[in-house]
Parts: structure tokens; sequence; C-alpha cells
């Protein structure tokens, strides 16, 4: 009988552990998931923003990567830290090389949440 209640208080207490695991993560939202650049010259600037918000309980730290083509032309802050309820308006700008040929191109930006004690990886493409 003794060794039934030491499950029993074993499996609540893992229970416990696995709920506090599940809501102590971030959630982060980026709005909008695509920004579009049209008509942009070769040398020239274009910019537009994105609202990123986070739902913590503790700040997030969050950063920014650029890949792909087109990865050398984007101009955006790295690195900021989001409170719980709070928001960052990011401002990402593109500048095309003035010797790259007329076309369309495609590059993605990549949001990554960062967790004091672990990290975790948001991946949202926008496609440019």
């Amino acid at each position: 009988m003794i060794n039934k209640k030491y499950i029993i208080l074993i499996g609540i207490s893992l229970s416990l552990f696995f709920i506090n695991l599940v809501s102590s993560q971030s959630i982060i939202g980026v709005s909008p998931g695509e920004l579009y650049y049209k008509d942009v010259l070769r040398g020239g600037y274009a910019e537009k923003s994105v609202l990123v918000i986070a739902n913590s309980e503790e700040p997030v730290d969050i950063e920014i990567e650029g890949l792909g083509a087109m990865k050398s032309w984007f101009n955006y802050t790295k690195k900021f830290t989001l409170d719980d309820g709070k928001n960052f308006q990011l401002v990402i700008s593109v500048s095309p090389p003035p010797d790259i040929p007329n076309g369309n191109y495609t590059g993605f930006v990549r949001v990554n949440t960062i967790s004091r004690d672990k990290y975790l990886e948001k991946g949202m493409p926008w496609e440019l």
C-alpha cells in the first residue's frame, strides 16, 4: 500500500513539474509576417516595419538574423529585450548594391528568442 502512495506522489510531482515547464516558455508574435519591397532602385533604400510582441512572465531577449542572398542588404536592430505585454517596432530596411542586375530577389529574416537558460528558435520568413 505504501508503494502505491509513493508512485502516486511521484506522478503528481512530475505532472506539476512539466506544467511549470510549459507555462514558463516564451511566446512571440511578429506582424505582419511578410514584407514586400517593390520597385527598389539599385543603390537605393527602402524601409518597412514590423511589430514584435512577447508573452512571457520574464523579459525575453530577441535576436534578429538575416538569411539568404540578400542578407547583406538588410539593416535592422540585431538584438533587443521585450518585457511581458510590451512590443517593439522593428524597422527593416533594404539597400540593394548599385551593381546588382535588375530582377526579383528573395531574402529572409529570422526572429530568435533567447531564454536566459536555454535557446528557443522561432523562424519567421519574409519575402522581399
